[in-house]
Parts: C-alpha cells; sequence; structure tokens
C-alpha cells in the first residue's frame, strides 16, 4: 500500500523530490502549543508520511539544523518572509510561496503575539498585540515579479517550489503563474472541492502546463473515498488539517488518568507519558488514513494514486 502512495514531484529544473504520500498538513497553528509538543507532533505525522509545513523556529528554540527532526517538511513563505531564516531553506523538500497575506484567528491581515514570539525567540512581546501582516515585501513589487521570486527560492534551496492561493483568485493569476516555472500549486478551497479542482486541472492542461504538480487545502474535512475522488478529478496533493489540527488543542486523551499520575507518584510505572501518547496517537491516525485511501484507490483498479482519474470512479470494484 506504501508504494501505491508514493507522491513524485517533477521539478522546473533539478531532480525530482519523492514523497512517502501525497498528504500535507498545509496551516498549523504552531503556536498554540509548545515546541516540544510541536516537535513530537511534527515528527510523528512526518514519519506517516505526511508532509508537514513548519518553520525551523516553529518546532526549536535553537537555530542548530539538527535540533528539528520533522522530515521531509515544507517550509511556508510568506509576502513578508514572516519567521524564515536560513535554515529553512536548507532542510525543506518544498517551499510553500504565499501569494496571500496572513489572516490571524479573529480574520484579521495580522499575526498573533505568540506566533511572532515564538519566531523571534522571545518570552514576551511588548504590549501583546498582533502586528499587521505586510503586503509585498521590498524585493517582490508584484506579481509580475513572481519568475524572479522563484528563480531567487531556487537558488537558495533545492526544495520544489509551490505557490499557494485562493481558488476564486486562479483565473487572475494564473497568466503570472504560468510563465513564473513553479514546481505545482496549492489552492485553498471552500466548500465541495471536486468541480474546483477538475477546472483547475482543466486550466493547466490548457497551458500546456502538466507537468505542475496540484495540490488542494479545503476548509472541510475529506473522507478517504472523498481524497480518491478529489485525486481522480485531477488533484495531485491533498491537505488533511481538519484530521491534524486536534494535535494542537487541549485533550483529555492524551493526558494520564487520575490512576496512571497516583501510581506513578508511588513509585509505580503504570501509564503512557503524554509525550508518548501523542507520538502513537498522531502515527497511528496518519498511518490508517494513508491505509483507508490506499484500499479505496486500489477497489478502482489502479496500482498507484497518480493513476487515478475520472473513469475509475465509475468502474469500483466490491
Amino acid at each position: 500500500m506504501q508504494t501505491l502512495a508514493t507522491c513524485f514531484i517533477p521539478r522546473f529544473t533539478g531532480s525530482p523530490i519523492d514523497l512517502a504520500t501525497p498528504f500535507f498538513w498545509f496551516d498549523p497553528a504552531w503556536h498554540l502549543v509548545d515546541v516540544e509538543r510541536a516537535a513530537i507532533v511534527s515528527t510523528a505525522l512526518a514519519a506517516s508520511g505526511i508532509l508537514v509545513s513548519a518553520l525551523h523556529r516553529d518546532l526549536a528554540q535553537t537555530d542548530e539544523l539538527t535540533a528539528v527532526a520533522c522530515e521531509p517538511r515544507m517550509i511556508p513563505h510568506r509576502c513578508d518572509r514572516a519567521g524564515l531564516i536560513h535554515q529553512d531553506f536548507r532542510a525543506a523538500s518544498v517551499i510553500d510561496l504565499r501569494l496571500a497575506l496572513n489572516r490571524d484567528a479573529h480574520g484579521r491581515f495580522a499575526y498573533p503575539p505568540s506566533q511572532l514570539r515564538r519566531w523571534a525567540n522571545q518570552e514576551e512581546t511588548p504590549g501583546d498585540f498582533s502586528i499587521d501582516a505586510m503586503t509585498f515585501p521590498p524585493d517582490w513589487r508584484s506579481l509580475d515579479d513572481m519568475s524572479i521570486k522563484v528563480g531567487q527560492l531556487r537558488r537558495l534551496s533545492s526544495a520544489a517550489v509551490f505557490v499557494s492561493l485562493d481558488a476564486f483568485n486562479l483565473p487572475t493569476i494564473w497568466p503570472s503563474i504560468a510563465k513564473a516555472n513553479i514546481d505545482g500549486m496549492i489552492l485553498r478551497l471552500s466548500g465541495d472541492p471536486l468541480a474546483t479542482t477538475m477546472e483547475a486541472r482543466q486550466l493547466i492542461h490548457a497551458s500546456n502546463g502538466a507537468a505542475i504538480q496540484l495540490w488542494i487545502a479545503t476548509d472541510r474535512e475529506l473522507s478517504a473515498e472523498d481524497c480518491v475522488k478529489c485525486f481522480a478529478m485531477g488533484a495531485n496533493g491533498i491537505a488533511v488539517d481538519a484530521m491534524c489540527n486536534g494535535f494542537l488543542h487541549k485533550n483529555d486523551q492524551f493526558e494520564m488518568t487520575t490512576a496512571e499520575r497516583a501510581a506513578r507518584s508511588f513509585g509505580y510505572g503504570g501509564g503512557v507519558e503524554t509525550d508518548q501518547r501523542i507520538f502513537e496517537t498522531a502515527r497511528k491516525m496518519a498511518s490508517r488514513f494513508v491505509a483507508d485511501v490506499c484500499g479505496y484507490a486500489h477497489s478502482c483498479g489502479v496500482d498507484r494514486l497518480s493513476s487515478l482519474c475520472p473513469t475509475h470512479l465509475t468502474r469500483v470494484q466490491r
């Protein structure tokens, strides 16, 4: 089943990127947990084949390259380059060049204080207020300069370069994307992703961009069967944020029970440590999901997820 799920990313220049699966965690809110919890969750999901989006300082308090064990990794390159350090480019498998400004939990174009503290390695932010996200960085005046920016990122890293954008902006932005020689794009969708995925794939093919990877990130939770349909409609990668986000919130299932804590206080070894519970739960959940998707795909008669096409959905083998 693992071979069936393998994801192959051709690059415009350089060697292709091989990933264990076509699933990724697009926009984790790492600032909601401490770096220790972030490191545990990211490492567990990466070990199960999920490509995790994270900057070095999201996962570590030191800038040593070896401080982050999460591999492979996607790094978000925001419009204002917030949080980036040079170690990020050395560790990345995919660079996500984001074409939209960052929004906080209240919908504002801003960064929450806890996120800024994490990136700055500070205990507190003076005034503890949100910081507005910038429009465009000095080295990128407009979308007309996208190809220059993509070229710069290729010189900084051997990673595949993607751009991410809201799906409703694709028709307007596509001419600039088509000229930028990117390796792929990530579409942020709302609602049912099938029609939008098919339309985006048709747009790519009409512009002779068959090699461009199409990844999708939707605001709804997709089942294993939904994912197979999206792959058949032309998606090459699918975000699983709905499955992963729960690991960044307090959950009693990860904590030791009262009896386990009492036993531990009396010197008995009963109970599993919280960190170990989180790691094993994340790893098992991700592995089970990938296996379920592969099972549905296998019932369609294909040997790889990348081989799925619309005709396969009409002849599912039960």
